[in-house]
């Protein structure tokens, strides 16, 4: 199974418990001889900070070291993730932090575990669009395309039942000639071309069906929901009709992470699953 795949079954299974906190840094031990180095006697480093998250909104940044949290001393990660158990929504964290060689205190507001269910969707959405509203494609041969006297396209060879696309109007046999008017050739084209149209909604896409060119617009924010528009807000909802979330993202949040390497966004995700999976045993008792 597609790592994709695997994180659109957990988010449509996974009820994430609304009263578990998060703070939306990832964190790693660091050595005694690092910690002496640097003056300290503990402390856990952050590895990295999830774009939007409170973390990052107060201040928190990468390579920054957290030896204290209110009067919690922190000497690893166990340390912070018991203290975050017993934290509530709205709760105020005092952070004791060692940054850019200064030491300094944060004020951090946490929020509901929900947003890491938010920010899912819009992870997922980014490293693989095409999958992500339900499609399964591949480039056309140099053949078939000549005898569609097409130049190039990806033809759709399966719509998940219940997808976005299902609903939207796409089907198995179509071939996408564009996306927005981007050329889409291969995967990495027609992923590029989606994640371009995310923020200019609804995607345009042209379509070879019936020896004739047709155009489909789809709405990622899902035709059934209604929702204000706002110029710095784009919305996305998924990856199934019957969903009845529908999260907002800021352009610029977007314009970020769309500036990460697949490599980065992959790592992201893996990150993203483990707390996923760490979040289903605590629900299941384990």
């Amino acid at each position: 199974m597609r790592p994709i795949l695997l994180f659109i079954f957990l988010l449509l299974s996974l009820n994430i418990l609304a009263q578990q906190v998060y703070l939306g840094i990832y964190v790693n031990e660091i050595t005694s001889n690092d910690l002496k180095t640097l003056g300290l006697t503990n402390g856990i480093v952050i590895e990295s900070v999830m774009p939007g998250s409170p973390a990052d909104v107060y201040g928190l940044k990468d390579n920054d070291i957290i030896y204290r949290i209110n009067s919690v001393i922190i000497r690893q990660e166990n340390d912070l993730t018991g203290l975050l158990s017993t934290c509530k929504p709205n709760d105020q964290l005092s952070i004791y932090l060692y940054q850019d060689r200064r030491h300094i205190i944060r004020q951090v507001h946490l929020v509901e575990r929900d947003y890491l269910h938010k920010d899912l969707y819009i992870f997922n959405y980014i490293h693989n669009p095409w999958l992500f509203i339900g499609i399964n494609v591949e480039a056309i041969s140099e053949l078939l395309a000549n005898v569609l006297t097409l130049e190039r396209g990806m033809v759709i060879l399966e719509v998940r039942d219940k997808s976005l696309a299902a609903f939207q109007g796409l089907e198995a046999g179509d071939i996408i000639i564009s996306v927005n008017g981007l050329s889409t050739y291969n995967e990495r084209t027609l992923t590029e071309a989606m994640n371009k149209a995310l923020q200019d909604q609804p995607l345009k896409f042209s379509i070879w069906r019936d020896s004739k060119t047709i155009e489909i617009n789809l709405d990622l924010s899902n035709a059934l929901n209604e929702h204000n528009n706002s110029s710095n807000e784009v919305f996305i909802v998924g990856p199934d009709i019957f969903d009845s979330e529908l999260y907002s993202y800021s352009r610029d949040k977007i314009d970020r992470l769309l500036k990460k390497s697949k490599t980065e966004i992959e790592s992201d995700i893996e990150r993203l699953e483990n707390e996923i999976f760490q979040l289903r045993q605590r629900m299941n008792g384990e």
